[in-house]
């Protein structure tokens, strides 16, 4: 399933979501603009914020998509203000 044009590793992780939940995917893509003020406004809740929001509007993947997905947009385009959210809380370690 072809994202767009450009984003080569998006693509790739996304080729093996169904159409139902491309569509939720797409859905959670929309919903980052439209709360970026909620999200920037308390950076260390944004990326249990997104996560949370992936498993409503694609509730058959989990945290691990979500990541990678994240990790494709990093090497895609990786100057998206988004990432520092996404990554502001440590991985766990282990």
């Amino acid at each position: 399933m072809s994202v767009s044009g450009g984003t080569p590793n998006l693509d790739r992780v996304l080729s093996e979501f169904s159409e139902e939940e491309y569509e939720g995917f797409k859905q959670f893509m929309r919903w980052i603009p439209d709360n970026h003020d909620r999200l920037w406004a308390e950076p260390k809740l944004a990326r249990e914020r997104l996560v949370e929001v992936f498993k409503y509007l694609v509730p058959t993947r989990g945290e691990e998509d979500l990541e990678r997905i994240f990790e494709a947009l990093a090497k895609d385009a990786p100057g998206m203000p988004i990432l520092k959210l996404f990554n502001k809380k440590s991985r766990k370690k282990g």
